[in-house]
């Protein structure tokens, strides 16, 4: 196949791989993992680097290390590398099989997106560099498709491979056009023979909405094998490790689900790994990103309030705001990341999810949240903290090891993230301080590209009043802090 009939995989931020969140939740286990902003940190399968290159650039302080097999697309990482002036990242073409690690070399290891696509003998070499290159307290990520949840998305898998197969262009596109048409002409058939016609319908119209990389990669690619996660759990043992935690908390957590399976938890709460097992089975589970570390660490499984003290609480909804009252008191809140609005119980969550929002991006102690609730609403601090761990058990904050944005006002200068500039110019998303992938309008780019350290908030409106309201572009910069897109 000629170079230009590839469509080449396009990486970008993934927030669960930040150094600062994975830190986070290995000090809260009782691993002492370094700060974010002095680490060694590696990526397995980085492709063009739209994951690692902004945490490098965020972090001048430490060192960072992507490896991938495709020559091309580290050639396009590394060119941005060298716009953006970075001398603490390099990025390296080499099969994880062939690359050298010396002993005790990286804090935190990322493999996100490769381990189920990939051979078995592959996925071993995945999980030795993991076992030689982690140091004595260090934490990697790896992502996989999982069972049960992956079995039904192995139909969609089956239906779009065989139409690729019946491409008579055997370029990427080709093959990608020939795939979808072919799970169009099946959706649309009803699909009268399988079980759950409404399920195939439904994922083509999901995968209407996705970049032709990815099916390319999840659906077409030679390799994806679904695991469950206590066949992985042998897996990493077998490499002296040991399974340290899930990233997204609230797929652990037990809520809502039926009494008999809650009966059959409490069960297994001797057992971890059967635990979140039957967690998985319960949630028809697909995917997972699991954190591991050395096996010879004692983790402290009860959580312990020194620990949740000593980070940083960010949230991730922030009050509706209606007629200029925010609503929070009746629990009705809006996802940060995606604007989408729930309510949540009205009462104590609701007015201590308040109180860590008004922090906005730049995040909070415990003591910084006691200290801003005086005069307010009044608990002991043994409650607080009992209601920010329901919170974030619930997936309304999240913790950092160390924060990674600045607080703006009227008076300050706000800057925006110095690799900004060249996503703007080069990919379709723009990567925030808190390391999620957004994609913006032309006006939020406007705004951004002004955000130098020179001009207070007041002056950015004035500068940008000619492309709308002041009320409007005063609401666009806040929202823009909110997400995340000024740094300290």
């Amino acid at each position: 196949m000629s170079q230009e009939s590839r469509i080449l995989y396009k990486t970008s931020a993934r927030r669960e791989t930040h150094p600062a969140r994975i830190g986070a939740l290995a000090r809260l286990y009782g691993v002492n993992a370094p700060l974010a902003s002095r680490c060694a940190m590696l990526e397995i399968g980085c492709g063009d680097g739209g994951n690692i290159i902004p945490i490098a650039a965020a972090n001048p302080g430490s060192r960072f290390m992507g490896i991938d097999l495709s020559g091309e697309l580290i050639e396009r990482g590394t060119r941005d590398i060298a716009a953006l002036g970075l001398h603490n990242i390099e990025l390296v073409a080499c099969d994880v099989g062939n690359f050298s690690v010396s002993s005790q070399s990286f804090d935190y290891i990322v493999c996100h997106g490769v381990f189920s696509w990939v051979a078995p003998e592959t996925q071993d070499a995945i999980l030795g560099v993991i076992q030689r290159g982690l140091r004595p307290q260090g934490v990697a990520l790896v992502s996989y498709n999982t069972f049960p949840g992956w079995e039904k998305r192995k139909i969609i898998r089956e239906i779009l491979r065989v139409g690729a197969q019946g491409s008579i262009d055997d370029s990427d596109q080709g093959r990608y056009e020939a795939a979808m048409n072919h799970l169009r002409v099946v959706a649309e058939s009803n699909a009268a023979e399988y079980d759950n016609p409404q399920y195939i319908r439904e994922a083509y119209a999901r995968l209407c909405q996705s970049e032709p990389s990815y099916i390319l990669e999840e659906y077409l690619g030679v390799h994806n094998t679904p695991l469950l996660f206590r066949d992985f759990a042998r897996l990493v043992e077998t490499k002296r490790l040991q399974y340290l935690s899930e990233c997204k908390v609230v797929m652990m957590s037990p809520d809502g689900l039926s009494e008999s399976i809650q009966i059959t938890l409490q069960g297994l709460q001797h057992d971890r790994i059967a635990y979140e097992q039957e967690l998985d089975i319960a949630r028809n589970r697909s995917f997972r990103e699991t954190l591991v570390c050395r096996s010879d660490i004692a983790l402290e499984r009860g959580l312990r309030s020194s620990a949740f003290k000593d980070l940083y609480l960010i949230a991730l909804y922030t009050p509706v705001v209606r007629g200029g009252t925010p609503v929070a008191h009746t629990g009705v809140f809006r996802e940060i990341a995606t604007g989408r609005e729930l309510q949540t119980p009205a009462g104590e969550c609701s007015d201590v999810l308040a109180l860590v929002a008004s922090f906005k991006a730049q995040g909070a102690r415990v003591a910084d949240i006691f200290d801003r609730s005086r005069g307010l609403i009044e608990y002991s601090e043994r409650d607080m903290i009992s209601i920010l761990v329901t919170l974030w058990r619930s997936g309304f904050i999240e913790l950092l090891s160390e924060p990674v944005c600045g607080r703006v006002d009227s008076s300050d200068k706000p800057r925006a993230a110095p690799w900004l500039h060249q996503e703007i110019e080069t990919r379709k998303c723009a990567t925030s301080a808190l390391h999620e992938s957004y994609s913006l309008t032309g006006l939020e780019q406007s705004i951004l590209q002004r955000c130098d350290g020179s001009v207070t908030v007041s002056q950015l409106i004035e500068q940008a009043s000619r492309d709308g309201s002041r009320e409007m572009l005063s609401h666009l910069v806040d929202s823009l802090e909110e997400r995340g897109f000024f740094q300290l």
